[in-house]
Order: C-alpha cells, then structure tokens, then sequence
C-alpha cells in the first residue's frame, strides 16, 4: 500500500489579520492502528527511597538566642520560612526558670540593666523539671528545640531538650 498524505492549507483575513492554516494528516485507508503501551504495575508504582537507618543524621543548624531573636525582629515574614516549625539547636544566657520554662535572654545589654525584669525573650518549653531545676541565672544554656510562635515579645521554642 502506498501512503497519501493529505494537506489541507487555508487562510483567511480574522479581524484584519492574514491567519493561514495548515493541517496535516495521512489517509485514513493507509493508516495505522495506534500501539497500546504496555505498562506494568511496578513501572507504575516505583517504590519512593527510604532513608537509611545507619546514616548519621544532619544535626539542626546552631545559633545564638539574640541572632534568633533579632533575625525575627528584622524579617518577620523571612524568619518563618527559614524557622518555623523546624528544628534548631540554640544557645543563649538563663535570664528566669519560671511558668515551666527557661527562659533565655535576647537582649543582654538591657538585661544587664534591668536584672531580672525583662520583656523580651526566648521560651524553651516542653523541657523536664530535671532540667529546670538544674538551670540557673546566667549560665549559658543549649538546647535542641522545634521553633514556635512569636507572641507579645516571646519566641516560643517546644518539644525542647538538652543539646
């Protein structure tokens, strides 16, 4: 069998534009019935790669609480992409143990000033009483925390523990 090809060339003039139209085929007579592609199940459902229970995990990355803080008063909106809901591990000065939190200083300089009072700060929740307890005032504290929410001056970090 010979194959045609047909060509079918029109133009015309849409709303002052010249628009041409070329369609191309084959004659039905010499066609050929499409190949149905054969897919296997396990082609379909590729199994997704697990991650492997002897790698060394990535540890979360390490800062300061006054760089955490003052990042989330420069960007508000870039901080939560970068940091919430993820882990860090962060480092900073006891200010209080109080409410079932430690309490880390962000502004050393007016802490220095006002003593114990202070607005400001970072809320390392969720960590045992142990803990707290062995927690004092002006020591330097790390901790591996989920950050949380920022409300009225406190940065909430939970699910915190000792780093």
């Amino acid at each position: 069998m010979t194959r045609r090809k047909k060509i079918l060339i029109g133009a015309g003039v849409v709303f002052g534009l010249l628009v041409l139209i070329a369609v191309f085929g084959s004659g039905e007579e010499d066609s050929e019935p499409p190949v149905a592609a054969k897919v296997t199940a396990t082609e379909e459902m590729a199994p997704t790669a697990q991650p492997d229970p002897t790698a060394t995990p990535i540890p979360p990355p390490s800062v300061t609480a006054v760089a955490l803080y003052q990042e989330r008063k420069d960007n508000a909106t870039r901080f939560d992409l970068n940091y919430k809901d993820k882990w860090v591990t962060i480092t900073g000065m006891v200010g209080q143990v109080e409410d079932g939190d430690i309490r880390l200083v962000v502004d050393e300089d007016s802490y220095r000033v006002l003593g114990s009072i202070f607005i400001e700060y970072i809320a390392l929740q969720d960590l045992s009483k142990e803990v707290q307890a062995g927690a004092n005032k002006g020591q330097s504290f790390t901790a591996i925390c989920k950050v949380g929410n920022y409300i009225l001056g406190t940065m909430h970090l939970k699910e915190c523990r000792p780093g």
